[in-house]
């Protein structure tokens, strides 16, 4: 179960705004890593 943005920001909802953005950038900079991981596992 990969974890969607959603879920992400609701595990980080209580801490600081800027961790929050630290998160979603991250999460945004992997986005592209889990499409292909996910289209590989699809195949």
């Amino acid at each position: 179960h990969k974890k969607d943005l959603k879920e992400l920001i609701n595990e980080n909802e209580d801490k600081p705004v800027e961790v929050a953005i630290e998160v979603i950038e991250k999460w945004k900079k992997n986005a592209k890593d889990f499409s292909k991981a996910l289209d590989i596992a699809e195949e």
